[in-house]
């Protein structure tokens, strides 16, 4: 019986995450579309930052938006950035919210950027919204996200590993 119930149970989530995925990927899409006339190169600070411990070609494709504020999905809680991704020319978008903390944002979305980069969109978008799903849409459990928060906190706590050794990938 508990065989059952968990494929029943497995096979529901796996539902929900095929509806919710297109709607974040469509999200996605028109987050980049909308913010990148507004998103500027990153400046020397922030690539030398971010070029310590990601790929400097992965680095030289993102651009940055900082805002006051913005409206983001309610699984982030009181998330203060989002990183959108063009799966077509691979550029992507830092939409950061202006604050303290303005370097842990930044490379929290960095890692995202590299999930990206070796996930795909469509791959990203199904890890990050069936571990959700399966976490009973906590998001501090998100796979993605723990990647990016336990990472960073390395980083700051004197980690000099490079993204791909630490996250296997």
């Amino acid at each position: 019986m508990t065989w059952a119930y968990e494929e029943l149970r497995a096979g529901t989530q796996a539902a929900l995450a095929a509806l919710i995925v297109p709607e974040m990927m469509a999200w996605i899409e028109t987050g980049y579309a909308t913010h990148r006339p507004f998103a500027r190169d990153l400046n020397n600070g922030e690539k030398e930052l971010l070029k310590r411990y990601f790929p400097p070609r992965y680095v030289e494709k993102v651009k940055v938006h900082y805002v006051s504020a913005f409206v983001r999905p309610e699984l982030w809680g009181d998330g203060r950035g989002v990183t959108y991704y063009d799966a077509v020319t691979g550029g992507v978008i830092f939409v950061l919210q202006n604050g303290e903390d303005c370097d842990r944002l930044l490379l929290h979305e960095m890692v995202h950027a590299y999930q990206y980069k070796q996930l795909g969109l469509s791959g990203f978008c199904w890890q990050y919204i069936l571990t959700w799903v399966k976490s009973g849409f906590v998001y501090r459990e998100i796979s993605l996200e723990d990647q990016a928060y336990t990472y960073v906190d390395s980083i700051l706590g004197g980690n000099t590993e490079r993204v791909g050794e630490y996250l296997g990938y």
